[in-house]
């Protein structure tokens, strides 16, 4: 066998049978971007207060556009959320009393209620969010 001539040098007598070398191992940089970038905040708004952004988005379509039914497809295009949150809002707006629902074939179309107690205040609402943007 051959001598060792400094500390971390063996020879190829010295090694084991299966010698792994070690290569180090690659760590990924999770949520590193997202950190580096600066954040473009807009002002806060009423709506912004009063709702999160989803029924903000669907109550301004319902009531932004009231003479306008939309159905489920629609609605979720339009807000741009995920499926499952657009028909949450819009069963609770439906349960509250807020819009209504009526079938056209296969589809449901929802509306603005004319009848509910604070229609023009959610229209007048939606305007101005609307007028904003």
């Amino acid at each position: 066998m051959k001598r060792v001539t400094s500390v971390g040098q063996q020879t190829q007598a010295q090694l084991p049978l299966l010698f792994i070398p070690k290569m180090g191992s690659l760590v990924p940089n999770l949520g590193t971007h997202a950190a580096q970038r600066p954040r473009i905040r807009r002002p806060a708004s009423v709506a912004d207060a009063l709702f999160s952004t989803v029924p903000q988005q669907v109550l301004g379509l319902l009531f932004g556009y009231p003479e306008r039914s939309f159905y489920m497809g629609e609605l979720i295009r339009r807000v741009g959320a995920g499926s499952g949150a657009v028909q949450r809002e819009v069963a609770r707006l439906e349960q509250s009393g807020l819009i209504t629902m009526r079938c056209a074939g296969t589809q449901k179309h929802y509306q603005a209620n004319r009848s509910s107690p604070i229609y023009t205040e959610l229209c007048s609402m939606a305007r101005k969010a609307i007028q904003r943007d």
